[in-house]
């Protein structure tokens, strides 16, 4: 499983969460990206792989899951692609 995350301190909590369920590969697509150390020294002791990038431009894969951890708002432009069904889960 590959979750999609962004970056604070509810981030690092979803990032917890998904490595009790055995995920140790996520990508996250940060607001500020220069922000994101404390969400990588996260990982770094829960020993999980981060691909991180700006969260204008996400990665081009449908994630397995989106966690958003962003204000009510900040994620429309991924609520506009998946209604577009231009991000649709893999099967």
């Amino acid at each position: 499983m590959r979750p999609t995350s962004s970056a604070g301190a509810t981030a690092r909590s979803a990032l917890a969460a998904a490595r009790a369920f055995g995920v140790g590969e996520v990508s996250v697509a940060a607001r500020g990206p220069a922000r994101a150390g404390d969400l990588l020294a996260a990982a770094y002791r829960l020993g999980v792989k981060v691909a991180l990038s700006d969260f204008g431009a996400p990665p081009g894969d449908s994630p397995d899951l989106l966690i958003s951890t962003v204000p009510a708002g900040a994620a429309e432009q991924y609520a506009q692609r998946i209604a577009g069904r231009a991000l649709l889960p893999r099967c």
